[in-house]
């Protein structure tokens, strides 16, 4: 049996993460102090640095970062923000969030590199993300 064509005749496929979607994935580092997040679907324009949020395991359950309502295990993001959320962490503190090349902070329309700061060994983190496109 032949499946109906898509809108347009096309398969659907999406370039660009249409406005207001959200795309959600995992990440993890040990020792390198470095995670990367790679988005399936790009944005249609990178996000500042004060747009990208890591939200502790503390911060989710009291739900102090708005831009953030979600937690580990259902990862969320209002409209225009990544937000990273931790699982698990040890001997590590945030760094800041890069677009993965020479420049200013912030995130990548393919994503967001996070590095952390560790204060011991062994040191580990992981957890999940999620971004909305504006």
């Amino acid at each position: 049996m032949k499946g109906e064509n898509g809108k347009d005749g096309t398969t659907g496929f999406t370039k660009i993460l249409p406005s207001g979607e959200t795309e959600t994935g995992a990440w993890a580092f040990k020792e390198g102090g470095i995670a990367s997040m790679s988005f399936p679907i790009p944005l249609e324009a990178p996000l500042a640095a004060t747009k990208a949020h890591f939200v502790t395991v503390t911060q989710a359950t009291n739900h102090e970062v708005t831009a953030c309502p979600g937690t580990v295990s259902g990862p969320s993001a209002e409209r225009g923000n990544l937000c990273v959320y931790e699982g698990s962490m040890s001997n590590a503190e945030v760094g800041f969030f890069f677009p993965g090349k020479p420049g200013p902070q912030g995130v990548a329309t393919v994503g967001a590199i996070l590095t952390f700061n560790l204060t011991g060994t062994p040191a580990f983190g992981m957890g999940t993300w999620a971004v909305t496109a504006e």
